[in-house]
């Protein structure tokens, strides 16, 4: 009904459709660059777990040589393998590490030659009391022959 009205709103239409035609333009590049992304992670996806199944494979093929190494009695694969055996067994911090290891395949006996810790590695106190009266803690004395039991069970454990 106003005069020229028609005109902009024809404008106005042109106009929303150029921004809509540009939107459009710039959702497909956004789009199009997300989609590369992902594409670039996928594949970077693939070629790591490749990789990683890779070494999977080599150190599966170390370990099963080891032990066809280890089954066959080869002294060195032999020795090895209890060496880590005694490396991963855990002591308390006053025992000694300290062992030496032998392998005989003719006679297919394993020498372990351990160093044993001493009698200090047993405590010579029992118990410790509290004495309310005169306020102060005394302690019990371990007999020595339960020193010696205790050091021999210590001895048969390692």
């Amino acid at each position: 009904m106003l005069p020229g009205a028609k005109a902009k709103h024809e404008a106005e239409v042109a106009a929303a459709e150029g921004r809509y035609q540009e939107e459009c333009r710039q959702h497909a590049l956004r789009r199009a660059h997300r989609i590369e992304s992902w594409r670039r992670a996928y594949e970077a996806h693939n070629a790591r777990n490749t990789e990683l199944a890779g070494q999977a494979e080599r150190h599966n093929a170390e370990i099963d040589a080891f032990r066809r190494e280890f089954e066959a009695g080869d002294p060195d694969a032999v020795v090895s393998y209890f060496d880590m055996v005694l490396q991963a067994s855990t002591y308390p911090d006053p025992f000694p590490r300290r062992y030496r290891l032998a392998y005989f395949p003719e006679s297919t006996q394993l020498v372990l030659e351990h160093q044993l810790p001493d009698l200090s590695v047993i405590p010579t106190v029992k118990a410790y009391k509290y004495v309310k009266t005169k306020d102060e803690v005394t302690s019990t004395v371990r007999p020595p022959s339960q020193i010696r039991a205790l050091y021999a069970s210590i001895v048969a454990q390692l």
